[in-house]
């Protein structure tokens, strides 16, 4: 048997529509029609040989789904694809049926750690198919096709996790943008990058991360605080120079006294 393994192309797309909700569409064509040349041979009984399918199509499987992140580490996903037959009537034989089908699928997926498990289920619907005398004179009738489907997925990760922090994960460095108006930048700017890069456990739990974190927090408004000094500064802008500096010290005396965990 020279046997002739079909080529694919596979494109798709995610979307994030909220930091819980994403949808996903996806299409994969594959060269079924390759099938035609993988031949069956025999040495003596030649009047055996022949193809693996006689007639065949190219075709393509288009997909959606959702995917929804019930809690931190547990994502619940549905989905639905589609592909037409792609063997034609005349090529149609009991141990070789082909039926258009729609895959109706649903899914879990848990991370916990370095470890990620996928379940995954569904159910097909097969449409029905009926080869003529006239076109299949040997396998002529209907051919029908029902089954469920089950798969799972183990992945076992070689980086660090994105769901737990270890003691040896390094500590990131906090990043901010240096505004001209510091009344909103102090208050906002660096506390939602950090407040994304900590989880509210790993936050208020390990006080030692929490000092460090807050560490981290004042050096950066210290050293980042943006002096404007134009060639003719307004009064507005002196203002708001020193407004940054009054907060900055607020801050400081507040640390003096009593240090957040």
């Amino acid at each position: 048997m020279y046997f002739n393994i079909p080529q694919n192309i596979k494109l798709g797309f995610a979307y994030h529509v909220t930091d819980r909700v994403t949808v996903m569409g996806q299409a994969r064509w594959t060269q079924l029609s390759v099938f035609q040349d993988t031949r069956l041979r025999f040495d003596e009984r030649t009047f055996l040989n022949t193809t693996a399918v006689g007639a065949a199509k190219d075709r393509w499987r288009v997909g959606a789904g959702i995917q929804y992140e019930l809690f931190e580490g547990v994502k619940l996903r549905r989905g639905f694809s589609y592909e037409p037959w792609a063997i034609k009537d005349r090529a149609l034989a009991p141990t070789l049926s082909d039926n258009t089908d729609y895959l109706f699928s649903f899914g879990i997926s848990i991370e916990r750690g370095q470890w990620i498990v996928d379940l995954t289920g569904g159910i097909t619907y097969a449409e029905k198919r009926r080869a003529s005398v006239d076109e299949n004179p040997f396998f002529a009738g209907r051919y029908s096709l029902d089954f469920p489907v089950f798969g799972f997925q183990i992945t076992r990760l070689l980086g660090p996790s994105g769901t737990e922090g270890g003691d040896a994960e390094p500590m990131p460095t906090a990043n901010m943008v240096a505004f001209r108006d510091h009344s909103d930048s102090t208050r906002y700017s660096v506390a939602r990058p950090q407040r994304n890069q900590y989880s509210g456990r790993s936050a208020t739990t390990d006080l030692d991360r929490g000092d460090a974190l807050l560490d981290v927090l004042i050096a950066q408004l210290s050293h980042y605080r943006c002096h404007v000094s134009p060639q003719s500064p307004s009064r507005r802008m002196l203002a708001q120079s020193n407004q940054a500096d009054q907060e900055r010290r607020s801050w400081c005396r507040r640390l003096s006294s009593s240090r957040p965990t």
